[in-house]
């Protein structure tokens, strides 16, 4: 802005000009002030003369006489017209800090009538909590000639306020006094917001970055974060206690410098180029040194980290110390088999009871026989010869199952096994009173299974209806084969029992869970279980028709060749 002097500014005599300007006259567009800057004309010895501003300016576009081309309006109104064309509040006050114009764009933005401003009126636009600090700050820089800066909530048109940033500068005379005060005054309501949510984000990003620190301090295990070269950017303190280092003496360093040990290093630094390479998170068992304990192993996750271009940047990596977890591993495995010898003991003392009490009734027969010389007993001391056998199979496939060893499986005839099974178990039913029907709804079904197991499940199945149904008059088990769906075949062992409760249906195939009180193991079922899903058929029961319980089972069958 060019130099204003108190002799060639006479800011009422342009303000009169600008407001005649626009002012509307006999419905005639009126010329602005540049185009009458020609109505401040020289006179004598070069001093600005005045023509009648309203004069020259209500009168008809057409009638004034022609510019003169090579007139140079005064400077002060070169300075009025640029402070009232400029895109920016402008505003001037006197030397004693008495605001004397202010430029269109204010009135224009603040809807205020022209002059309205002048003096302390400008002070009545601000907002309420911002009028006395305003009023402060400008006294102050007009008793010292400071320059005058302060953010304050000016109000747009009666309605909303914008943060606005006011200034003003003192102009001085060659002897460097004051005489005038311009400023201007910018809308930085927007800056202002963009400022408040840029904070807002810093102070979330902080917290974060603050919470995310903490997380990785109190990670038990090691963490470090390095850059695709392999250089260390991060460690957290269980990383720097297991290297027996501070941060300083690894940041942007090799492995080399981390491990005291090459070989390791070496190591670390092949699995997290290999991760880094693929882009992909690997889990990789480590070997360390920890300065206190020596090696320990750890189960460490390589994750690379990526560049806005999805090119990797870097790998994290996150170690667990599963030292003392592979010890305990090797610890539960001996229980597991000391367990494992347990049940197979317990399964040998319930299934060979059958075998055992079948030897002991054809014995008993024999010794009958025996007594009457008359009587052969070649035939009870043959049939106790084959029990005999068959607890030996109950115990070699027992222990089979226990040790997890392949159980032989070949073709079988379903009937010949239920038939087989039913007379060992219905051994001295009789004097029960217990009848037994069998029925056979296809004959020769051929299923895959080993005999000895599958003879061994039907015969707990019966024995269990047997022990279900205790004294009961009348009592009844009905056995039914038949060829189910999905090329399964299927048995069923019905009684005419209490049945089972649903508490104990939901829990029935679990070891040591018995119906039969302390007559029962409570192993039975859990081996029936056992032998058919390993046969690859399914094991289940149901309420009876009217009473009691039915049992059934699957097996696969045997495709003819």
């Amino acid at each position: 802005m060019p130099k204003i002097s108190n002799q060639n500014l006479d800011t009422s005599r342009a303000a009169d000009a600008r407001h005649a300007a626009r002012s509307p006259g006999d419905g005639q567009v009126r010329e602005s002030l540049l185009e009458h800057a020609e109505l401040f004309e020289p006179g004598a010895e070069g001093v600005p003369q005045t023509i009648d501003p309203a004069r020259a300016i209500h009168a008809p576009a057409n009638t004034h006489r022609e510019a003169n081309p090579d007139h140079v309006p005064p400077s002060d109104v070169i300075a009025l017209m640029l402070a009232d064309a400029m895109p920016q509040m402008v505003w001037s006050a006197r030397a004693d800090g008495y605001p004397d114009y202010f430029n269109a764009l204010w009135y224009a933005a603040t809807g205020l009538p022209d002059g309205s401003s002048n003096g302390s009126g400008w002070n009545d636009v601000l907002h309420i909590d911002d009028r006395q600090r305003a009023c402060t700050l400008w006294r102050s820089s007009v008793e010292t000639g400071h320059p005058f800066e302060i953010e304050f909530r000016l109000q747009y048109h009666a309605c909303d306020y914008r943060w606005t940033l006011g200034r003003a500068q003192p102009i001085r005379d060659a002897a460097g006094s004051i005489i005038r005060w311009v400023g201007t005054c910018t809308d930085i309501d927007d800056v202002k917001q963009r400022a408040a949510a840029n904070a807002l984000l810093t102070s979330e990003l902080k917290q974060s970055t603050a919470l995310l620190h903490t997380v990785v301090e109190v990670v038990p295990g090691p963490i470090y974060a390095k850059d695709r070269q392999g250089r260390i950017l991060f460690a957290n303190k269980a990383a720097l206690d297991l290297i027996g280092k501070p941060f300083a003496d690894i940041e942007n360093r090799p492995n080399i410098a981390i491990f005291g040990n090459d070989s390791q290093a070496d190591t670390v630094r092949e699995n997290d180029h290999r991760a880094m390479d693929e882009g992909t998170t690997r889990e990789i068992e480590e070997i360390i040194d920890e300065r206190d304990t020596g090696p320990r192993l750890f189960l460490s996750t390589k994750a690379p980290f990526f560049q806005t271009d999805e090119k990797v940047a870097g790998l994290v990596s996150l170690s667990i110390d599963i030292t003392e977890r592979q010890e305990l591993a090797k610890e539960l495995l001996h229980v597991s088999k000391r367990t494992a010898m347990g049940d197979m003991a317990a399964a040998i003392a319930h299934e060979i009871n059958q075998p055992l009490a079948a030897i002991s009734l054809y014995l008993e027969a024999a010794d009958a026989l025996l007594e009457n010389e008359s009587l052969p007993a070649h035939r009870p001391l043959a049939l106790a010869k084959d029990q005999c056998h068959r607890a030996g199979e109950i115990i070699k496939r027992v222990r089979s199952f226990v040790s997890g060893s392949e159980v032989v499986k070949c073709p079988e005839n379903l009937t010949m096994l239920v038939d087989e099974a039913c007379n060992l178990a219905l051994i001295g039913s009789r004097e029960s009173g217990i009848t037994t029907t069998v029925e056979h709804k296809q004959a020769d079904t051929a299923v895959f299974a080993d005999r000895v197991q599958i003879e061994q499940v039907i015969m707990n199945l019966v024995r269990n209806a047997m022990d279900a149904m205790g004294e009961m008059r009348a009592s009844k088990i009905h056995i039914t084969t038949t060829n189910g769906v999905n090329g399964m075949a299927m048995v069923t062992v019905s009684d005419i029992g209490p049945g089972i409760s649903s508490e104990v249906v939901a829990r029935l195939y679990e070891p040591f869970v018995s119906t039969k009180g302390k007559r029962g193991m409570g192993v039975g079922l859990s081996i029936c279980r056992t032998i058919v899903e390993d046969h690859g058929g399914k094991i289940w029961a149901e309420p009876g028709v009217s009473t009691g319980t039915s049992f059934h089972f699957t097996l696969p069958i045997c495709e003819a060749e």
